[in-house]
């Protein structure tokens, strides 16, 4: 179960990357591909894991609680990184500052994200 747990979310995550990556307005996601597919890939797994498996089951695997949770996790940390690019006017610097403060705030927000996910996981299989 673990090794499947982990090929669904891996597979959903990199298939929500590679479409976002394409088609992102700022012609890919750049730097953040890796981190958006980290995150995709423990929210699928952790949503995977929790959330009672509904659907047609393909290969074994019931794959609409991997997609469900990946897909929503995609849209709202596209919408986040679209609309940070749309208030910096394609890369110009904003009249306010240097953005360190944001980027700090974005750093601790992504670690916290990733430790809760990431215990998530460990405690479902605990508990499980």
């Amino acid at each position: 179960m673990f090794f499947w747990d982990i090929i669904a979310a891996m597979a959903t995550a990199v298939l929500l990357t590679a479409i976002f990556e394409g088609g992102s307005h700022r012609g890919g996601l750049g730097d953040g591909a890796l981190l958006f597919f980290f995150i995709i890939f423990l929210t699928a797994w952790a949503g995977g894991l929790w959330i009672t498996p509904f659907g047609p089951a393909f290969f074994g695997i019931y794959w609409f609680p991997f997609l469900f949770f990946s897909l929503v996790t995609a849209l709202l940390m596209a919408g986040l990184l679209e609309s940070k690019a749309l208030r910096t006017n394609a890369g110009t610097v904003a009249k306010e500052g240097t953005g360190l403060e944001s980027v700090k705030v974005n750093v601790v927000f992504y670690w916290t994200l990733i430790f809760i996910l990431v215990f998530w996981i460990i405690f479902g299989y605990l508990w499980l």
